[in-house]
């Protein structure tokens, strides 16, 4: 996975939503579940078998 930032919000309350996006995204990685916004579906398959996930 390649996690890139992107800042196209310029107040704080944009700012805000897009740091819990992307916490949100971290996280479901971290807890092994695929992110929900996914650029490459292709990958998911080799994500996992790379984490030994079978789900």
């Amino acid at each position: 996975m390649i996690l890139t930032p992107h800042n196209i919000a310029h107040s704080e309350a944009g700012r805000r939503v897009n740091l819990e996006l992307a916490l949100d995204q971290i996280l479901a990685l971290a807890r092994g579940d695929v992110p929900a916004h996914v650029v490459n579906p292709a990958a998911i398959a080799r994500w996992r078998a790379r984490r030994g996930v079978t789900g």
